[in-house]
């Protein structure tokens, strides 16, 4: 069996100034700007994990704290 081990995490900040044009507004969020958090797990072997958390307002905080947790995860070895 070979190995894999995690050497990276990357987490984007993306924000969508949805307000602006009203596109996206509901009953509830008059004034909506959506945001989502995206992460990349590298690994030495070449393969990558995504994944995606979306968030209702403009700073996605949360996700991003929770995303920059995995960093953790740098240096750990899997079996495959």
């Amino acid at each position: 069996m070979s190995e894999v081990k995690i050497i990276d995490v990357r987490v984007l900040d993306l924000r969508f100034p949805t307000s602006r044009q009203q596109i996206g507004s509901d009953a509830v969020n008059r004034d909506p700007d959506y945001s989502a958090a995206y992460c990349v797990l590298e690994t030495d072997a070449g393969v990558e994990g995504y994944g995606l958390a979306f968030t209702l307002g403009w700073i996605p905080r949360i996700p991003v704290v929770g995303i920059l947790g995995l960093c953790g995860l740098i240096g750990l070895v899997f079996s495959r």
